[in-house]
């Protein structure tokens, strides 16, 4: 046996950044594993002072409808790129074919949207509930981190052509977003779990 080239550095040319991505929240989604992480701690900057419940439901009310405000203003982008896919008729369900528009359709999500998901969970954790409501906030911020991180693999799986998720993992996410909801409006912040709808895409921005 000829043992030989000990310490040998291998060269592998690494493929041009704007060819690849990371794929690893399609396969997080696709197994379950999403843990609401991509946005820090779930918990207000130590020292803060926890407000009164009236205080608490206003600033956070203010901060989901200035992002829904926003997030209105984004829609008619997104309209015309699935109107398009729309108009594919048959063709749409080809990948190759649709690949072009949901390529698009992944850059909304990754860019300005989750921008503003960001932007709008950082000021929602800076945010020291009332002492009796804290764990219930934590728990909904948990939920939603987790409804981003499936949005995120989502638009990930679109850049390949994958327009589909196992289904029990669509109906664990269904089941957590109707428990935030119903989190949010038992804390009086409804306007946290307001999400658009087609009617919002006509809609004037206010």
């Amino acid at each position: 046996m000829e043992f030989f080239d000990f310490g040998h550095k291998s060269m592998i040319p690494l493929p041009p950044r704007h060819k690849v991505f990371d794929f690893t929240p399609v396969l997080r989604a696709e197994l379950g594993l999403e843990d609401g992480r991509s946005f820090g701690p779930l918990t207000p900057p130590a020292g803060a002072k926890p407000l009164s419940r009236a205080a608490f439901r206003r600033k956070a009310n203010a901060i989901c409808g200035k992002a829904y405000a926003e997030a209105r203003t984004l829609l008619p982008r997104e309209k015309e790129l699935t109107d398009r896919l729309e108009l594919m008729g048959p063709n749409a369900a080809d990948p190759s074919a649709a690949l072009p528009l949901l390529r698009g359709i992944a850059r909304w999500v990754e860019g300005p949207i989750l921008r503003l998901w960001h932007r709008q969970f950082r000021e929602l954790t800076a945010l020291a509930p009332p002492a009796q409501e804290a764990a219930a906030f934590r728990r909904f911020q948990l939920l939603e981190a987790k409804s981003t991180e499936w949005v995120l693999a989502s638009a990930r799986a679109f850049k390949v052509g994958l327009t589909k998720m196992p289904d029990e993992q669509k109906a664990r996410h269904k089941q957590e977003e109707d428990e935030a909801r119903r989190i949010s409006k038992e804390l009086g912040i409804p306007a946290c779990t307001e999400r658009l709808t087609a009617a919002d895409s006509s809609a004037e921005p206010s």
